[in-house]
């Protein structure tokens, strides 16, 4: 009997989890946010994680950026395929490859309808 409770308690709290993560408008820079993406492709041996818990804290100072790529959040206007995106009424742009993500940006959630950049080749994606 205790089985079949615990596993009925169980099963209802799986029906009821939500487990995608949700992005709503309070989660997103707004237009004209520039972010800064950093990579150490290197990082020293020394530079560990530790323990989880309360009441720790970490030294990263040895940490090189190696290299840095810039997210800038704006408006879908002033990037150069919005005619291809009339929908979107926000945008990313990854300075490093020159791609540019698509949005509809709402009160309630953030979804991609788009992508479009240049390849290595010079060709319109």
């Amino acid at each position: 009997m205790k089985k079949q409770i615990i596993t009925f308690f169980l099963l209802a709290l799986i029906a009821f989890s939500y487990g995608q993560i949700v992005m709503t408008n309070d989660d997103v820079a707004p237009a004209g946010t520039a972010i800064f993406l950093a990579n150490d492709t290197l990082p020293a041996e020394e530079i560990v994680p530790g323990d989880a818990g309360a009441d720790k804290s970490w030294n990263f100072s040895n940490v090189t950026a190696h290299t840095i790529d810039t997210i800038y959040f704006i408006l879908p206007s002033s990037t150069p395929y919005d005619n291809e995106f009339p929908e979107a009424n926000f945008a990313l742009n990854f300075v490093a490859d020159s791609s540019f993500i698509y949005t509809i940006r709402d009160e309630n959630k953030l979804s991609m309808i788009g992508m479009a950049g240049l390849t290595e080749d010079g060709d319109t994606v």
